[in-house]
């Protein structure tokens, strides 16, 4: 893997700059919707390993919308409880209260950096008295980093995933309620493949968000865009209860692919 840098941020507990020093290329720069241009908000930055825990009955509208207006972990202020700097490893840990009950829960996040690529651990806890049930989901935004005359009319991502254990080209906008191994995010402007790994078999939704805003004082345009992907779980938790989930990002020249296992 090329040389990169990461900018993990205590807002949200994400990675707001992924720098690849060679091209330049910032993938976590992304822009959030404001009402006035895009007919919808985003209540939190669009980062890399950006969290919510999302009550299922608002599943589908966050879905629908490719966003969530009560931002557990997404927006909460993170705390730092140890870094290692030598091994690249820094831990945070998150709090929140869930649904309109309230349940405290707890989520900690280890990042760990290598030359191969980064892995970030989850551990989520039910702090509260009685069983939580929910969806977990994890965003990945991948910004536009070009904008040659090319990409204004398409996109510079290409994505493919492994779905029980059948190999899919996706269209932009994706979705799977489970089963989904790995996911194949490749940039055609840089010449990058993205390879996202849950330790566990995800759901999966994929979407192209546009951004638009006022250009020389006329009607709003888009100026910019995200590709939206998302990697999530039914989480049932019991009273004290803790979930463990690991993602792994791995990134390598385009000339590779990623292949059954």
């Amino acid at each position: 893997m090329e040389k990169y840098n990461a900018v993990v941020s205590l807002q949200g507990g994400q990675i707001s700059e992924l720098n690849f020093i060679k091209s330049g290329a910032n993938y976590a720069a992304s822009l959030s919707r404001i009402e006035k241009f895009d007919s919808g908000t985003d209540f939190y930055n669009r980062g890399f390993f950006s969290d919510h825990l999302i009550e299922t009955e608002k599943f589908e509208k966050y879905l629908a919308e490719k966003t969530i207006e009560n931002c557990i972990f997404s927006n909460s202020q993170f705390s730092e409880k140890k870094l290692e700097s030598k091994r690249k490893e820094i831990q945070l840990e998150g709090n929140g209260l869930f649904s309109s009950m309230k349940l405290p829960v707890k989520l900690r996040k280890n990042f760990t950096f290598s030359s191969s690529g980064i892995t970030v651990q989850y551990i989520l806890k039910n702090e509260s008295p009685i069983e939580l049930n929910a969806f977990f989901a994890v965003e990945l935004n991948f910004s536009q980093t070009r904008f040659d005359k090319k990409f204004e009319t398409e996109s510079q991502y290409s994505t493919e995933a492994i779905l029980n254990e059948t190999r899919l080209l996706l269209p932009d906008s994706f979705y799977a309620d489970e089963g989904v191994s790995i996911i194949q995010v490749k940039d055609s402007a840089d010449k990058r493949i993205f390879v996202i790994e849950p330790n566990e078999d995800s759901g999966l939704s994929c979407a192209m968000i546009a951004f638009k805003r006022p250009v020389d004082s006329l009607e709003p345009k888009v100026t910019s865009s995200t590709y939206k992907v998302a990697l999530f779980w039914n989480i049932n938790l019991s009273a004290g209860m803790e979930k463990e989930k690991t993602i792994n990002l791995s990134v390598m020249p385009l000339k590779n692919n990623i292949s059954v296992r």
